[in-house]
């Protein structure tokens, strides 16, 4: 048993030993992996959150989701009857005002909706989505109008409600809502391998994935808590980092696309918090920014810049939030 030990504690060691030297450059990453633990909400008056405007739809907003270039917002909403919903892409050129154009399209059956990074040999500057049903994940081009190429997966996806991609968008994460995470790949050839399975007891019914700076980081929201995971490509497992937000039941979580920030909303649904991860906290995670909107919040979103943050709300309204930092 004490040399089983030392060789599990060895393996920990020599994992943390290689996201610190992935992440050298990023202070951030290195004060997540020293296992800093969220003890409470900090003020910080390091950036601030404005509201900018609102998006109005016929029926409650259940996602949304930023592009990774130039500001293309796709929102889904639907009614009663979930299973027929609409998806609608604002155009909004180099910044985001009231001056928009929109293209909508009918889908049914749709639970989660992200955006898939472009790859580097993008021809014609395509801007991508991921749509996840029951049948599997559609890839959403919007340059072109809002064409649709079906992704068909080799296994049982109906349990799977939960979407996210790496920032490269070489990596995929499904959750379920049985705590199951699947890891996948190689989506540019529309035909994803399953890189491995995971398990995870301590995380339970997941309700929001998002990739961290790199794809060997993984935040979860499971309803309770939020969960930072650690991916172990080489072992096929996912190490829990130790990082909690403390007396806050994470319903939807979302990393800025540097990897800085993290948004999350409650328990109760209506309240967004902006949390700064800072190497200047004692054994605390910085939170900066928080506000009420009049209806639950079902989806978050940040900019491909992180000038902005995006969140789908039950009202029937996306509101865009700028994010300022001093």
């Amino acid at each position: 048993m004490e040399m089983k030990t030392k060789i599990l504690g060895d393996r920990r060691k020599n994992r943390l030993e290689e996201l610190a030297k992935q992440a050298n450059e990023d202070p951030m990453i290195n004060e997540i992996i020293e296992g800093k633990t969220i003890t409470r909400p900090v003020q910080s008056q390091n950036f601030q959150l404005e509201y900018l405007l609102q998006l109005n739809h016929d029926n409650p907003v259940t996602r949304v989701a930023f592009s990774d270039k130039d500001y293309v917002l796709c929102t889904y909403s639907h009614g009663e009857d979930c299973e027929q919903g609409k998806l609608t892409a604002f155009y909004f050129g180099d910044r985001i005002s009231h001056n928009f154009n929109t293209h909508s399209i009918h889908l049914k059956g749709v639970k989660d909706v992200c955006n898939m990074p472009s790859p580097k040999q993008n021809v014609g500057g395509q801007v991508y989505m991921a749509i996840l049903d029951d049948k599997g994940i559609d890839i959403l081009r919007l340059k072109n109008g809002l064409d649709l190429d079906k992704v068909m997966l080799d296994f049982d996806i109906s349990d799977f409600n939960n979407l996210a991609f790496s920032r490269d968008g070489t990596k995929a994460a499904l959750g379920s809502d049985k705590g199951l995470i699947k890891i996948l790949s190689s989506f540019y050839k529309y035909c994803p391998n399953e890189l491995f399975s995971f398990q995870e007891r301590n995380v339970g019914k997941i309700t929001s994935l998002s990739f961290g700076k790199y794809d060997s980081f993984l935040a979860v929201a499971n309803n309770a808590h939020a969960t930072f995971l650690g991916i172990d490509y080489k072992h096929e497992r996912l190490d829990d980092m130790h990082i909690r937000v403390k007396n806050i039941a994470t319903i939807n979580i979302a990393f800025s696309k540097d990897g800085k920030l993290v948004a999350t909303s409650d328990e109760f649904g209506n309240t967004l918090r902006l949390w700064r991860f800072s190497k200047d906290a004692d054994n605390t995670l910085m939170s900066g920014a928080s506000t009420k909107l009049p209806g639950s919040i079902r989806g978050i979103d940040f900019s491909y810049d992180d000038k902005y943050m995006a969140v789908a709300c039950e009202d029937c309204k996306a509101y865009i939030y700028e994010i300022n930092r001093k």
